[in-house]
């Protein structure tokens, strides 16, 4: 079914054109205003990197989406990449002091309790983290430990509900900068088929015409946006406007 109307669009290449909804008669500027918050980002997307997730800042739910890269990318909307289980500390204290036998109790993917004793050469963040690692791996299982900035970070190896951080005691705690308590990571979320976003074809035959950006549109209702960069070699440059409401609508 079309949509016939006596409203002319006129674009001319190297002018200032005002883009205007033909049918409506309503401009983006309006339609913004309809809206309630609007963030505007530029991210660099690895080469090879699937289904990063985009900051949606305040906005829950987006109504309009703008993106421009200068490769060729797929967008997912409504769908979110499996996560793991990350606990980083917080105001840990190093050096440690450690006098020896401070202890640091965890269960890792539900791979066993690991009971993890600290020697009093323990001082630097390097070193509680190799005593980490160290104590799992008298368990059989993977590291977890790493340096996160300055802080202690526990890394499940696994994505998914499966992936689980179970911090269950320790005197060491307070030390480390971290508490008591289970984190688990996220399950993958079904989105829709990823929307291949494609550079225009170069007049002369060439597949991409160079310096031509590749852009999307669009005014979609969702909650998410992931991007993925189909090369294997180049990093893209993506940027991305949405805008939509604070809220989520019931």
């Amino acid at each position: 079914m079309g949509v016939r109307t006596n409203t002319v669009l006129s674009l001319e290449v190297g002018q200032d054109n005002s883009l205007d909804d033909c049918l409506f008669e309503r401009s983006f500027t309006a339609l913004l205003d309809t809206l309630d918050h609007a963030v505007s980002q530029v991210i660099t997307v690895e080469s090879g990197t699937t289904n990063l997730a985009v900051p949606m800042g305040d906005v829950a739910q987006a109504r309009l989406i703008y993106i421009e890269s200068d490769l060729e990318i797929e967008v997912t909307f409504g769908g979110v990449a499996a996560t793991g289980a990350i606990v980083d500390g917080a105001a840990g204290t190093y050096p440690t002091g450690f006098a020896g036998g401070e202890t640091l109790n965890l269960e890792v993917d539900n791979g066993g309790l690991v009971s993890c004793s600290f020697d009093a050469a323990d001082q630097s963040l390097a070193q509680v983290v190799n005593r980490i690692n160290a104590c799992l791996a008298l368990n059989g299982q993977a590291p977890v430990a790493s340096d996160n900035g300055g802080q202690l970070r526990l890394a499940s190896t696994l994505t998914g509900s499966a992936s689980e951080i179970d911090i269950q005691s320790g005197t060491a705690l307070a030390i480390l900068g971290h508490s008591i308590g289970i984190t688990n990571g996220i399950n993958a979320t079904p989105g829709t088929a990823a929307l291949q976003i494609q550079r225009p074809a170069d007049p002369s035959g060439a597949t991409a015409a160079d310096g031509v950006l590749a852009y999307f549109l669009a005014t979609i209702n969702t909650s998410s946006v992931s991007i993925s960069n189909l090369s294997a070699t180049a990093n893209a440059r993506v940027r991305v406007m949405i805008a939509g409401d604070l809220v989520t609508t019931p």
